[in-house]
């Protein structure tokens, strides 16, 4: 799992860099890259919608499809939590390139990427903000 900040900006001078005092669950976009893993991505989105609780939502989940031989679904029961969840598609074979695509698609302030193999515990959007 990483968090960075997608603000884009650079410090004249790093010792003049400050992270913001809160961060809010709605500043966070959080980006799954995914080749081939179609039933540990539906087990990641159960466990998040079991886990945790809508007042720390995100802003939205992208979920890259990473040239998966069969494609990436969303199933329908997932839709309609009031969080965005969007799927895209990435043509390149990496990583990088899935994570790359998300970055450029995603409306939060802050990213967060897991993988689809991951399972979020309770802590997993709560504990960055808390970590401020």
């Amino acid at each position: 799992m990483t968090f960075i900040n997608k603000l884009h900006s650079t410090p004249q001078n790093y010792s003049d860099f400050t992270v913001p005092l809160k961060i809010k669950a709605s500043d966070i976009s959080i980006v799954i890259p995914v080749r081939n893993n179609q039933e540990e991505l539906d087990l990641f989105l159960t466990e998040f919608f079991n886990t945790q609780n809508p007042h720390i939502y995100p802003k939205e989940i992208i979920i890259v499809d990473n040239n998966s031989r069969r494609p990436i679904t969303i199933p329908q029961h997932f839709q309609g939590n009031n969080l965005s969840i969007r799927l895209l598609k990435c043509v390149k074979n990496d990583l990088a390139s899935a994570r790359n695509v998300g970055i450029n698609y995603a409306k939060g302030d802050w990213i967060l990427f897991t993988d689809s193999h991951c399972l979020p515990s309770e802590s997993f959007i709560e504990g960055y903000l808390n970590s401020i």
